[in-house]
């Protein structure tokens, strides 16, 4: 099932999973970073002043904010539910980031949608 706003632009695609050692992965599809900004459940832990993809080294407000290295195009940004990650720019990769969740129950991964 596909979101569409009224001007029937889609704004959301159903999420694909994948489980990494145990920690459940959740690749989410926006139409752009503005769904993320409205959404109750995610938009307190973005800092959408910045202009890269970040991840989260902790659960806390605005705590999506450490740079992920060498970034995929479409990537907007990856969000741990739980336990902490190094809190440095730059350090991890997607990849990186995937196999070392730190026993993380879940971890969503946001991602623009891009037209074929």
């Amino acid at each position: 099932m596909k979101i569409y706003n009224p001007n029937n632009i889609i704004m959301a695609a159903p999420s694909q999973e994948e489980i990494i050692q145990g920690t459940r992965i959740v690749n989410v599809t926006v139409s752009n970073i503005n769904v993320l900004k409205t959404h109750p459940s995610f938009a307190q832990y973005f800092d959408f002043n910045q202009t890269c993809p970040c991840y989260n080294s902790t659960v806390a407000e605005f705590c999506i904010m450490w740079k992920i290295k060498n970034p995929p195009t479409n990537l907007l940004g990856v969000f741990f539910d739980e336990s902490t990650r190094d809190d440095e720019d730059d350090k991890y990769s997607l990849e990186e980031l995937k196999y070392m969740a730190n026993n993380s129950v879940n971890m969503f991964i946001f991602w623009e949608h891009k037209e074929k």
